[in-house]
């Protein structure tokens, strides 16, 4: 039997932090995309530059979780949409 490896609580925060972030940036971005949406271009403009920020803020987060063994190395994820 496969023996489960076990992460420092710091580590458990990382992958966690990355699935929160994860998740609101996805939110953001269907928000961004929606043609229904009643944001002017102000606001569309400020809510892109938060998601591209959150954007590098995930590629660096899903590094380090990568990195730590926290998520698969192979892992191809939502990550990957926001790249479209």
């Amino acid at each position: 039997m496969e023996e489960k490896k076990q992460f420092e609580d710091w580590q458990l925060r990382i992958r966690k932090e990355r699935e929160e972030i994860l998740e609101k940036a996805i939110k953001l971005r269907n928000f961004i995309d929606n043609p229904e949406s009643q944001a002017n271009y102000r606001e569309w403009e400020m809510m892109r530059r938060q998601l591209n920020t959150m954007r590098e803020y995930l590629c660096a987060l899903t590094d380090r979780c990568k990195y730590y063994g926290l998520i698969e190395p192979s892992t191809q994820d939502i990550l990957d949409t926001f790249y479209r």
